[in-house]
């Protein structure tokens, strides 16, 4: 299922990759494949659908890194939401954030 969606990502083709990921759902992805979704995502600033690839990572138990969250945070500003970038930073757990990942609420 992951070739699918590394060939949407790899052409820029949001909607073969959102296709792809939506054939896909349920089965355990590798972490770059999720994090290239979620920044795929982030830049059309949906992030209704960022969160739940996010939900999706924790079913499957992949664990979200600093770039996941930095891509939610993304996907909430470029949705206009500079609130839900900053709770989108802050729920990152036990990480600190580098300053790279504030740009996005900047």
């Amino acid at each position: 299922p992951a070739s699918r969606i590394y060939a949407g990502l790899k052409s820029g083709d949001a909607a073969a990759t959102i296709e792809a990921y939506a054939s896909a759902r349920g089965a355990r992805l590798p972490l770059n494949c999720y994090n290239g979704i979620l920044q795929q995502l982030a830049d059309a600033g949906d992030n209704t659908a960022c969160e739940a690839v996010l939900r999706d990572m924790a079913a499957s138990r992949v664990a979200p890194t600093e770039a996941s969250f930095t891509a939610l945070a993304r996907g909430h500003a470029n949705a206009g939401d500079a609130d839900g970038a900053r709770r989108a930073l802050a729920a990152g757990g036990d990480w600190e954030p580098r300053r790279r990942a504030f740009a996005p609420v900047l």
